[in-house]
């Protein structure tokens, strides 16, 4: 109670800190940011000063923004600013909130466990190479401050990505970090759950059931290609017995 208290209070001079030290910046940039009330905030007040995108989530998604038209999701974000040099605008990304897409997420150690995260922060500093900033929790009691994120070194001498894995891992290191112990007003506990590595291996076991349920279901059709099913089948059996064999405690 006290802890929630405290921060509210502190959350104001959180934003105004961390606003004076992009007024500085006169390029666009990308910010990063642990779902919170006080990031919320924000970047409620950011928006007002200067254009910008917000990442859509179901916690974004549900917040009244006092400027109209400013989600986007992580494909129409991608999708936008291709082809072009630099940000056209500055993006704030919450990324414990996006929901998980296998085939542009990665693995991220945290917490107890990896989790998938996905890779459009590292999308956008590859295709632009922003400043890229945090508003990281750690090193304060109650609200937040601006870090700058350097990620020079994710580069080799001829300005190629040495891992993909690995320049995510340096964009999330502040969140990875804030989330160990998460502040009082964090939100996206619940949508990080779902992004953990237990629970995309129970969705993907479920999946294959449903898959072999139906698989089963059209071998007594009347018109069932048998030997392409009973292949389809037999595929679908033994990738259920990988992911038995692969299940975690």
């Amino acid at each position: 109670m006290m802890s929630s208290l405290a921060t509210r209070i502190a959350r104001p001079f959180s934003v105004r800190r961390s606003l004076l030290k992009l007024a500085t910046v006169p390029t666009n940039v990308l910010v990063i940011s642990p779902t919170t009330a006080g990031a919320l905030a924000f970047a409620r007040t950011f928006g007002l000063m200067r254009p910008c995108i917000i990442t859509r989530g179901p916690i974004t998604a549900s917040v009244s923004w006092p400027f109209e038209d400013c989600l986007r999701s992580a494909a129409e974000i991608s999708h936008a600013f291709s082809g072009q040099p630099e940000l056209p605008t500055s993006v704030i990304s919450f990324p414990d909130q996006l929901p998980c897409i296998t085939s542009t997420c990665v693995m991220v150690p945290c917490l107890d466990q990896p989790h998938a995260f996905s890779t459009l922060e590292a999308l956008l500093v590859l295709r632009h190479r922003p400043r890229v900033f945090a508003l990281c929790c750690t090193s304060r009691r109650w609200g937040f401050r601006l870090v700058e994120i350097q990620y020079a070194d994710a580069f080799d001498v001829q300005g190629q990505l040495v891992s993909l894995g690995g320049l995510v891992g340096r964009l999330l290191v502040h969140l990875i970090s804030d989330l160990a112990n998460p502040p009082a007003d964090w939100l996206a506990r619940k949508q990080l759950a779902l992004k953990s590595e237990r629970m995309l291996w129970l969705q993907a076991r479920e999946e294959m059931k449903d898959i072999e349920c139906l698989l089963r279901m059209q071998l007594q059709s009347r018109f069932c290609d048998r030997e392409r099913t009973t292949a389809a089948l037999a595929a679908v059996i033994e990738r259920q017995k990988i992911l038995i064999g692969t299940s975690l405690p």
